[in-house]
């Protein structure tokens, strides 16, 4: 089945966001579909989410991937929160002709899976949530990690540039993301940032104070009592399994938590047949929850 896609740009706030949105094979049909945001991980882009919306619109939902501010050809650094963002990119599909405004999935990877449970907290604009690998602190609580991590982030880089803030730093121009370890994995990881086409802007100093206060396990006890799905693998050796066991225990409402045994950070994104496992659950939840929702500010 051919999947149609369709280059698109939304506002959120002051900032042009740039996405692509992949369109069931029998779109043009009079029937309202589901619709499911795409939110990748930091340092990467929308591309990384590409596969997933692929298989959702080959199962009828449409799906939108974007790069969030800070990244790709979006506008704006990334200060560490972008829940905006996602909000924005609801309301966006929300308002397309041939979706179904009361059918919204929010799905997030690592950070993303973060923003998206900071956007859904206290708010009725969507109707399932998934978080795949969920980066709910950062960096690794072990002894040492985030001193480590801070002098990466601050002070790896040469002086600023002329007018540009002393905290910015811009990836894959300033070298290999912060949280990679070793030499050859940090050149490993610059030269595919520059294949896949991922930039990264991102004002270090705010996002650091952000993510000290604005923590998805203090976010997920206000989240909507709506389908949610956690999924993480035993092999991430990023953020440990814990972290989605924590968020699936304090949430409240229908839930569901899938370990997979083997599989690094980005498995439940790149590996289909793990993808497969949370992309069957949210079809279900959106196809089969018929209940209303009329709020999407």
């Amino acid at each position: 089945m051919r999947i149609a896609t369709e280059e698109v740009s939304f506002r959120s706030g002051e900032e042009t966001l740039f996405g692509r949105i992949c369109l069931p094979p029998d779109s043009e049909s009079d029937t309202l579909r589901p619709a499911v945001v795409l939110v990748h991980g930091l340092g990467s882009g929308q591309k990384s989410m590409a596969g997933a919306a692929r298989d959702l619109a080959r199962r009828g939902v449409v799906a939108l991937t974007f790069d969030q501010r800070g990244h790709g050809k979006s506008g704006g650094a990334y200060t560490g929160d972008s829940s905006g963002d996602v909000r924005a990119a609801a309301r966006f599909i929300a308002e397309r002709e041939g979706v179904d405004a009361s059918r919204i999935g929010i799905v997030g990877h690592s950070s993303g899976a973060r923003d998206a449970i900071l956007a859904c907290a206290n708010w009725d604009g969507y109707a399932a949530l998934v978080c795949s690998s969920t980066a709910g602190i950062i960096p690794r609580e072990e002894p040492g990690a985030a001193e480590g991590f801070y002098r990466r982030t601050l002070g790896s880089r040469s002086p600023a540039r002329p007018g540009e803030p002393p905290d910015l730093r811009v990836y894959p121009r300033d070298g290999a993301l912060p949280w990679i370890d070793g030499l050859a994995m940090r050149a490993v990881d610059r030269v595919w940032s520059l294949l896949r086409g991922y930039r990264l802007r991102v004002r270090w100093s705010e996002t650091l104070q952000t993510w000290g206060t604005a923590q998805a396990g203090i976010a997920i006890l206000d989240v909507p009592e709506r389908p949610a799905l956690f999924i993480h693998c035993g092999g991430d050796k990023s953020v440990p399994v814990m972290a989605s066991e924590i968020l699936y225990q304090k949430f409240t409402g229908p839930k569901e938590l899938i370990i997979v045994p083997r599989g690094r950070h980005a498995a439940p994104i790149a590996r289909a047949s793990i993808r497969s496992l949370w992309v069957n659950w949210l079809v279900h939840a959106l196809t089969s929850n018929t209940e209303t929702n009329d709020s999407l500010d």
